[in-house]
């Protein structure tokens, strides 16, 4: 039964590269580079199911050819299911924006199995932030679709960048048989001998207490031209002596990895506040090494005393465009899941050039969007991811029904236990008439504050608004796309102060406050607004160096319109629709007793006392 590609409509996940020699048919100096890594075959006769011509392949970005920079691409090797006769093989260089540029063709007789294609001439050297491109013209026939055979081979599961079509200059991800069994050949003349380099690095959470064990994973590859026998790794916390561990079953061949997992000793000095620990290699077989830009690796954390200040709510920022219509895959399901009970809340930042952009969006875009749509917890780190924001595309490309949800909700519980060392309550005051609005934050540090978070945050303020119709571009009949005119956006960010830098406040009293203003868009409706208050580490950079440093420390919702000064007994009217709020402005189910807020549909908020 043929094994059918589909094009791929939605991310998969990030790809992952390995190097290796082994009984390839390759010389001394030669290694491969690609998806794949071996000679193994696990899918045969995989195709289309329709006749035609498809230029396939594979491609490398620039961060995983990094570790051969310098070296030349001299040849690529590619399995078949079957003889294809001589066709047309590429090598194209690929631009930071995309755009493909064939630097290399020769035709070659494909036979099925493995083959070994050496470019003629001496090669094309591998160059810094220059992705590549290797394909072939790969043509299905009328008696393949007939036999129900096509004539690829396939391995392993759907990865991105690992099986991709390139047509009129664009490249298609490919689905549904995993990554194809092609591989890059590379000239290493011109490698260091011996070089490792850090993969997968997890040193847990950024925040931890100072009694609690400190455990580091990671693992570090052999990237140089000889084998490793054995590792000695360092490990130094700020500008402190280092200390030593000596592997000596770290035996690695070229392109392998070996796991380094250990629970580290935290010299006394080191207390609460915010550190570096940095792991390095310094020795290999024995003998000292000179140090390469990838042999260490560097993370910020934060040791801290006990602290009762919670998280209010967990934010939860997305970079989307209403251009892309796997954006309304992601707009379903956060109307899905609302606000979480209050745990949750959602913004929704529209990029540049789209209807719903607000001022100063582009500056988390920036920090942040590596791809469109991402969405950022907390602006937190997750231990041993590659960036700070997730793949919403990625997310949203599991079959399962649901998921979506499900893993946000994760998140946003998982992340509700981590510690805050700051608690903030905000007023706000809004004028119907002049539509302007004043936002007075304050701040209560604990004693963790100063020293992990220094002597100034940010407080910030954010205007979201619900119902706005605005065009959105949707998928209808499978692949097929459409821009629906009027159409339903929730958790729109219409304003943030500062730009997204937000506003400073000083943190060396345990008290802080701010006041933030702003007149409302006559286009902005009032009455489908909320306010956002939250609080990060204060830069006037765009994106600052120590970015992992500016995660939101709390973060709240309060009502739109001022409660100060307003307090009255209300008999409730049994026709109006109402909603409770704390003192917080965190909508609650049912009122308990004390103060609380009261907003009736069609009327002001009001605030009464519970008996």
């Amino acid at each position: 039964m043929i094994r059918k590609l589909t094009l791929l409509i939605m991310l998969l996940a990030a790809s992952v590269t390995s190097f290796a020699q082994s009984d390839m048919g390759l010389s001394d100096n030669q290694r491969v580079l690609g998806h794949t890594a071996n000679n193994d075959i696990e899918n045969k006769d995989v195709g289309f199911g329709q006749a035609g011509i498809y230029q396939v392949g594979a491609l490398l970005d620039a961060s995983a050819l990094s570790k051969m920079v310098g070296c030349r691409v001299v040849g690529m090797r590619l399995a078949v299911s079957a003889d294809l006769g001589r066709v047309p093989v590429y090598l194209h260089s690929v631009a930071a924006d995309g755009t493909v540029t064939q630097i290399h063709t020769q035709r070659q007789k494909l036979t099925s199995g493995w083959n070994n294609v050496i470019f003629n001439g001496d090669g094309f050297e591998i160059k810094d932030d220059e992705s590549l491109l290797y394909t072939f013209d790969y043509e299905e026939t009328a008696e393949m679709v007939s036999a129900d055979k096509g004539g690829l081979c396939s391995i392993g599961s759907d990865t991105a960048n690992a099986m991709v079509m390139l047509s009129d200059g664009k490249i298609y991800q490919l689905s549904g048989a995993g990554m194809i069994c092609m591989q890059l050949i590379v000239d290493v003349t011109n490698m260091r001998a011996y070089d490792t380099a850090f993969g997968f690095f997890d040193t847990g959470f950024k925040y931890k207490k100072l009694e609690d064990a400190f455990e580091v994973f990671t693992m570090i590859s052999s990237v140089g031209r000889e084998p490793i026998s054995s590792l000695r790794v360092g490990y130094q916390f700020d500008d402190l002596e280092p200390a030593y561990v000596d592997c000596q079953d770290a035996a690695i061949a070229f392109g392998e990895s070996y796991t380094f997992q250990q629970t580290l000793t935290v010299p006394a000095v080191v207390g609460i506040g915010t550190h570096t620990l940095r792991l390095f290699v310094d020795r290999i077989n024995g003998s000292p090494v000179e140090p390469s830009a990838t042999m260490s690796r560097s993370e910020n954390f934060a040791f801290y005393d006990n602290t009762d200040v919670k998280r209010r709510a967990v934010l939860v920022d997305v970079m989307t465009s209403s251009s892309m219509a796997i954006t309304d895959k992601l707009n379903q399901a956060l109307n899905t899941l609302g606000d979480i009970n209050g745990t949750a809340i959602f913004a929704q930042h529209h990029a540049k050039g789209t209807p719903l952009y607000a001022d100063g969006n582009d500056v988390l875009f920036s920090r942040y969007a590596f791809e469109v749509p991402v969405f950022t917890s907390n602006r937190a780190f997750f231990p041993g991811e590659k960036t700070i924001a997730y793949s919403a595309g990625e997310l949203l490309s599991y079959p399962i029904p649901g998921i979506t949800e499900s893993l946000l909700q994760e998140i946003v519980a998982q992340d509700l236990t981590l510690p805050s060392f700051v608690d903030i309550s905000a007023k706000t005051a809004y004028n119907s008439d002049s539509r302007e609005l004043t936002v007075d934050l304050s701040a209560v540090y604990d004693d963790n504050a100063e020293a992990i978070y220094g002597n100034r945050v940010a407080a910030h303020v954010m205007l979201i608004e619900d119902n706005v119709t605005s065009p959105q571009t949707v998928y209808f009949s499978g692949t097929h796309t459409m821009v629906k005119s009027k159409y339903t956006h929730n958790n729109v960010v219409r304003w943030m102060n500062g730009n997204a830098l937000g506003t400073p406040m000083d943190v060396s009293s345990k008290t802080g406050t701010a006041r933030v203003s702003t007149t409302l868009d006559q286009a902005w409706n009032p009455d489908n607004m909320r306010v956002v208050v939250y609080l990060t580490k204060y830069t006037d950079e765009t994106v600052p160096d120590d970015l992992k440093d500016h995660d939101v420390y709390n973060a709240i919702v309060v009502p739109l319109s001022s409660t100060s000064g307003i307090e009255s007994a209300v008999t409730d009217d049994a026709d109006a629709h109402v909603e409770y709020y704390n003192l917080q402005g965190v909508r609650i189910e049912h009122p308990a007793s004390g103060s609380i807020v009261i907003r009736r549909q069609g009327t002001k908020v009001t605030k009464v006392i519970m008996p």
